[in-house]
This record gives C-alpha cells, structure tokens and sequence, in this order.
C-alpha cells in the first residue's frame, strides 16, 4: 500500500469508528432514559407502599387500643370485673403439676 492509500484507509476507519460509537451513544441514552423512567415509576410506587403501611399500621394499632378493645367487649356483653383474684405462684405450680 502507497502512503496516501494508507492515509485513506485510516480515514474511512476512523470515520467507521465515529458511526459506531455514534450509534452506541444513541443506543445507551436511550435505554438509560429508559431505566431512569422505570426508576422513577418505581419510587413513586414505594412512595405510596409507604403511606399505605404507615396507615395499615395506625388502623391495628387504633383497632388493638384498649379502648377499643374494652368498648367491643362491653358490647359483646363482657362486664368489667368487680372482684379480681390474684394467686402466688405456690398455688400456681400445685395446680399445673396435676
């Protein structure tokens, strides 16, 4: 190969090489718009996942409150204890070991 044969066969490489990267810029833009697209969907998701349990979690801590709990007994016909027994332990064992 002559020089300027040379010259000329680096260049249509170099301009080859600028096409293909060009090409692969393009091609990695979009998919990383993409991505970034399907990232933010997904926070967005997260972010009602969250305010959605903050408030499951408030509705069982209101459901499982005493006053809750009292008030649905009281409606069940439960009565509030008027006596209450307590046993020591010694009677405790007696019983269980039976």
């Amino acid at each position: 190969m002559k020089s300027g044969q040379w010259i000329s066969f680096i260049q249509k490489i170099m301009y080859l090489m600028i096409v293909v990267l060009c090409v692969a810029r393009f091609v990695m833009n979009n998919e990383l718009s993409v991505l970034g697209r399907m990232v933010t969907e997904a926070e967005i998701r997260e972010g009602h996942f969250v305010r959605e349990n903050a408030l499951i979690e408030q509705h069982i801590a209101q459901a499982a409150s005493l006053a809750t709990i009292s008030k649905k007994a009281l409606d069940m016909g439960f009565i509030a204890p008027t006596d209450i027994a307590y046993f020591s332990d010694a009677f405790l064992r007696r019983i269980a070991v039976r």
